[in-house]
């Protein structure tokens, strides 16, 4: 018996609602303290939920921003360390096994390919940081592809930093091989 007088109310203060919305109107220009109607509780949580995802978008934004500057910088690093030893390596051929009259066949495609790597390196954190910049969050679809896009070119960005790690590394092995087959000079005995 409940039920049917709950069910009757409802349907009375729909129907009310319905017959007379001027009513509803005059009461909330009235300034009276009246309750939200449900379509302004709906809004309202609407726009809360709007303001959130909003904001959560832009924290995202915020991090991948952060994580791009930090790529870049580690990058710049690992391509600082990987020159400096193949620096190193150059000056050792040049300087020390080349007077001793020990060559690479292949040193120059070796050099070749670093220099490759390298531009290689400084092209995908190019790209990297250039999709890092545009993320915009009034459409969640594209933003998902977005950080797809950007999660991919971090991933090119770590497989050149390989790639200019194994060009260098080739070059030391192949520098070291030839210097192996230098015999050593023979150091000079102190005599007494």
């Amino acid at each position: 018996m409940n039920y049917v007088i709950k069910k009757a109310i409802l349907l009375l203060s729909i129907a009310s609602f319905l017959l007379f919305p001027t009513i509803a109107v005059a009461e909330e220009d009235s300034g009276s303290s009246a309750k939200p109607s449900r379509f302004e509780i709906k809004n309202l949580i609407r726009d809360r939920k709007e303001e959130k995802r909003e904001k959560v978008c832009d924290t995202r934004a915020e991090t991948v921003v952060k994580r791009s500057e930090q790529l870049t910088k580690r990058a710049e690093m690992m391509g600082e360390n990987f020159a400096k030893k193949a620096e190193k390596v150059k000056d050792y051929y040049t300087d020390k096994l080349v007077p001793a009259g020990v060559t690479v066949a292949n040193y120059d495609a070796l050099v070749a390919a670093i220099d490759t790597k390298k531009a290689a390196v400084d092209a995908a954190v190019a790209e990297a940081n250039a999709k890092a910049v545009g993320f915009d969050c009034s459409d969640t679809a594209a933003l998902k592809t977005q950080v797809t896009e950007y999660r991919k070119a971090m991933q090119k960005v770590i497989g050149a930093l390989k790639e200019y790690k194994t060009s260098v590394k080739n070059l030391i092995v192949a520098v070291r091989t030839a210097a192996g087959k230098v015999k050593p000079s023979p150091s000079p005995t102190a005599t007494p």
